[in-house]
């Protein structure tokens, strides 16, 4: 079996695919010769596939591989492209293995964070219920038994109806409309526009419900959270995470460079800055009080903008992933940076958060990115 499926292998490559009848019977029919070679030596060369006529394999540029390509159950790992203690595929094999490990966990990481985000609306809604059944009964304490019809049919957007149900009917990250409708197979806010809530009292059921209606019928029968939290999920694949180390330029250390004007006051950390920059003409900087307090004023203007794309753009999963602690770490020295560089307008608290903080290019101050300085392009970021 395995000299047959190798001689397939050899006789059916990618550009071969359109071998002639002819040639395919006669590979067939050499399996007896080359099996009885096969067991008196234990091994097949190219060299023999050749003789008994069978095509040989190619290579990438579309050329016969002519050099031994044993088979046989003790010679197959000398096949480096497809064995499976060839180096190359045991990295492939551990790539994919970590892939998955990963996928899996970020599965995982979507389910927890969408029960605990149902978890938390569940209780608001749970809790605006509450409120509408105290401010109807004058009572101190409230129970959700108590709601009326009214009370749940005053409940806006109808997703707040979906968050209760979901949390009090199933235990799992879905919400499974389709186990809730009825005969109709639809489950809207209402059975039909315009209907009212003392109609969805006399008419809804089972067999014709809609979201109010399961939720007054929740209520009532005192039907406890279905939904629970899992515990928050870990990966323990042995995932190759890079561990790096803040190192403050000059005499900064990470106990005394925690500003900006930290680092402006430096002046062994300003020249580095200044030799390792090109294209900015630090001839005309003034590192005044003036000039450290707008760098201190950056800082906190960037740390904010920084969580505001964190929360707006990064996924919940990434949020501790550790470019953005590294990020983090370096604010304070970039903000001496964009200052140096002649970036950062000057009147800071002039402008929103909503609002660039980066000012025109000057003439004079920055030079046209050409010859030598072609290939710094981005190099700022």
């Amino acid at each position: 079996e395995n000299l047959m499926q190798c001689c397939k292998r050899w006789g059916s490559c990618a550009k071969k695919t359109g071998l002639p009848k002819t040639i395919k019977d006669h590979t067939r029919q050499q399996f007896q010769h080359l099996g009885r070679k096969q067991l008196d030596n234990g091994s097949l060369a190219y060299a023999e596939m050749k003789e008994a006529g069978l095509p040989l394999d190619i290579d990438s540029s579309g050329k016969e591989i002519n050099e031994d390509k044993p088979t046989g159950p003790d010679q197959e790992w000398k096949q480096p492209a497809k064995t499976l203690n060839h180096e190359r595929q045991q990295k492939a094999r551990a790539d994919k293995r970590l892939q998955q490990a990963s996928d899996k966990h970020n599965a995982a990481i979507v389910k927890y964070n969408t029960i605990k985000d149902i978890l938390e609306k569940n209780a608001s809604v749970e809790e605006e219920l509450l409120v509408k059944i105290k401010v109807r009964t004058g009572a101190e304490v409230a129970q959700l038994k108590q709601a009326n019809i009214e009370d749940v049919y005053s409940l806006k957007p109808a997703d707040k109806l979906k968050w209760f149900i979901h949390a009090h009917k199933f235990s799992g990250s879905q919400f499974l409309a389709s186990k809730l409708a009825g005969a109709s197979g639809k489950l809207n806010r209402t059975v039909f526009k315009g209907q009212t809530a003392t109609d969805i009292q006399a008419n809804c059921n089972t067999g014709n419900p809609c979201l109010i209606w399961w939720v007054w019928k929740l209520c009532v029968d005192e039907a406890p959270v279905m939904l629970t939290l899992p515990p928050e999920p870990v990966l323990t694949a042995n995932l190759p995470t890079p561990s790096f180390e803040v190192v403050y330029a000059g005499l900064c250390t990470s106990s005394e460079a925690r500003l900006p004007s930290d680092y402006l006051m430096y002046s062994d950390w300003v020249a580095s800055f200044y030799s390792s920059t090109m294209g900015v003409d630090f001839d005309d900087v003034v590192i005044d009080s003036e000039f450290l307090d707008r760098a201190d004023k950056l800082l906190p203007a960037l740390e904010m903008r920084l969580q505001f794309h964190i929360a707006n753009r990064v996924d919940k999963s990434r949020w501790s992933h550790f470019t953005l602690a590294f990020v983090k770490e370096n604010l304070a020295a970039m903000a001496a940076a964009m200052c140096l560089a002649g970036h950062i307008v000057v009147d800071i608290d002039a402008y929103g958060f909503e609002e660039s903080l980066l000012k025109l290019p000057v003439d004079g101050v920055f030079e046209e990115i050409s010859d030598s300085l072609g290939g710094m392009e981005g190099c700022y970021l």
